[in-house]
Formats: C-alpha cells, structure tokens, sequence
C-alpha cells in the first residue's frame, strides 16, 4: 500500500478545522500522512491541530509565522513522504472513500492525476459541480486539451464562464509526489498575483503529467458559506497582480503550448477578469461616479481590449452575452451596471 501525503495549510478556521481532519483520520484508505501548516493562525486552530496530532501519530504538525497559503504549501511539500499528494483546504471535507477510489483508479488506469468533482456547501444548500458528466480518460494525446481546460475556456465554453476554473483546484486531485518534487513545482505568492496559484501550479503540473482520468463522482466538499467576503472586500492592487498572473501564464504557454487554442483560451480568461475586477472596484468607498471612471479605465486597459477584442459571443447565455457585449464594445455605463446587478446576486446569496 503507497502513503498518500495530504497536505493541509491552516489559518484562522478554527470552526471548520476539526471536520476538516476529522474526514481525513476516517478514511477508509489508512495510509496517510496528514501534514497541516499552521499559518500563524491567532484562533484555537494551533490547539486543534496539536490534539489531533496527539491522537493520531499521522497527522504531522508544523508552524510559520503568517506568509499565506502558497508558502505554507511550499513548507509542506519539503515535508511529503508519500508516493502520492494530495491538497485540502482547511475548511472542506472529504467523503470517507475518496482516498481509496482515488488510489485504486490512479493504479488501475496508470494515469499521473485523478479528478473527480465537488460539492459546493453552502449554508443552507449543496450543488454539485461536474465539469464532465461521464468519466473521462485523458490518453497522453489528449493531454493538451487537459491543460487548455486548465488554462481557460474555448468560446463554446464560455456559456458558464463561472466555472473557468472548476478544474484548476488543487483539491479533488490525486497527485503523484515525484512530478511535484523532481519538476521544482512551486506555489507563487499570492501577493504577486492575487489568486489562482493552484492553476499556475496545476498547468506546470499537468505539463509533466503524460496520462490523466476524471470521475464524476463528488468526493470533495468544498464550503461556500464565506462567499460574503468576496463581494465586499476591496484590494486596490488587483487590477496589477493580475497582470502578473497573466504574465506567468502567458510564459507558461510560450514554453509548453503556444497553440492558437492555447492562445484563446488564455484570452477568454483575460476577458472574464472584467467581472472580477468590477466588482472589487464596486467595494471600494468611492462614490459612483468613481466607480464608474474606474470601470471605464479597466475598459480601455490595452491589455483588457485585446482580449475582449477576440471574445467570440456566439455561444454564451444570453445574459453574459449581453454584458460581455456591453464590455467589447467599452460603453462602460451599461457594464457598470450590471456589474452592480450582479454584486446584489452575490450578496443575496
């Protein structure tokens, strides 16, 4: 039996972490090693951890002072034994089974990663996530489609532009540590780029990987209750970090696809961002007709005009047609609001 280390970064979650690890320590798969970074959390998350580890000689604690999740991932990845590697938020759980059928499908289909598909729990309700709806073997030929879904959507796909990055997540993978340790694959600072870390890990991942199989199974739960948080804070250097996360990835193409496709997609993310980035000037304290003027500057961005310049409207829902119609055309009133249409959706939610 091959150890799975699962990694688990840990900051301020003290009311979710105990389901968390308890999910883990159940697992019908017993051979895991459980390597929880202490973020330097200021709750009773230490505390937890350090119970549990008492309990469980596989659950391995270790603690740094505050530097975010892609440097905790980075710590626990000098830490990985196992053969193989998973990734879990501290405040979502996994079904009991998930481990072992990860593990049987991963040695039965001779691939390098295994998905599978998610429930988002809200407070009140779940909905399931499935990107596929059958399982779907990724032959070494097929690979590049993996990773150009990884990277972003093609027209035909972008009638659910939400769900650009459904397969992006670390969690709800099964890994295969070597191509991690050996390919130097690190997590960059979120400070840099603002969010998406685990896709830039996931294409260099992937970029190694030569065979891959989705289940459409829900074995992970990944808990939405916080999604409030979204919609109303505001991080002035959005718009820059971004930029820089576009910037890795437009490298990440140049070395390992520089495809048309691969070109498209990368755009249609670009283009998407306008939701992202509306809304977070919408949380700002300025008045409205600041937020305005700053939705007509993202508008004319040279950067925001090539992409929407090659944004196909063909195939998408009619209400993101309408508002990415809004956007390429840059009549920057109509997009503001329904940008601020959609803040009420979110908040509402």
């Amino acid at each position: 039996m091959q150890t799975i280390s699962i990694i688990v970064p840990v900051y301020n979650v003290e009311k979710y972490l105990r389901q968390t690890l308890q999910s883990l320590i159940d697992q019908t798969y017993h051979d895991l090693q459980i390597i929880c970074i202490d973020d330097g959390s200021t709750d009773e998350s230490q505390t937890i951890l350090r119970e549990l580890a008492g309990t469980d000689s596989r659950v391995e604690v270790y603690s740094q002072v505050n530097q975010g999740c892609s440097a905790a991932r980075n710590l626990a990845l000098q830490k990985v034994r196992g053969e193989y590697l998973m990734f879990v938020d501290a405040d979502d759980w996994l079904d009991l089974g998930a481990c072992e059928q990860a593990v049987s499908l991963m040695e039965e289909e001779a691939v390098d990663l295994v998905l599978w598909a998610y429930r988002k729990e809200y407070e009140t309700h779940s909905e399931e996530v499935k990107v596929w709806q059958q399982k779907k073997v990724f032959e070494p030929s097929d690979m590049p489609k993996l990773r150009r879904r990884i990277l972003g959507l093609t027209a035909e796909e972008m009638r659910h532009p939400e769900l650009m990055d459904s397969v992006g997540t670390l969690w709800g993978k099964l890994y295969r540590s070597k191509l991690f340790v050996e390919n130097h694959i690190q997590f960059v600072d979120l400070d840099e780029i603002g969010s998406a870390e685990d896709v830039l890990a996931n294409l260099y991942y992937t970029a190694y990987a030569s065979k891959a199989v989705y289940i459409p199974g829900c074995l992970y739960h990944y808990r939405k209750t916080n999604t409030g948080s979204q919609t109303r804070n505001y991080r002035p250097r959005l718009q820059d970090q971004w930029q820089h996360l576009f910037r890795r990835m437009e490298d990440w193409r140049e070395q390992f696809d520089a495809s048309e496709a691969a070109r498209s997609v990368l755009y249609n993310r670009m283009a998407y961002a306008l939701v992202g980035l509306g809304l977070n000037e919408l949380n700002s304290d300025k008045m409205p007709w600041k937020h305005l003027s700053c939705v007509k500057q993202l508008l004319h961005a040279g950067w925001y005009r090539r992409a929407a310049s090659r944004l196909d409207l063909r195939h998408m829902a009619p209400h993101w047609k309408v508002f990415f119609c809004f956007a390429k055309y840059r009549l920057a009133l109509f997009t503001y609001l329904i940008l601020t249409v959609i803040k009420r959706i979110l908040r509402k939610r």
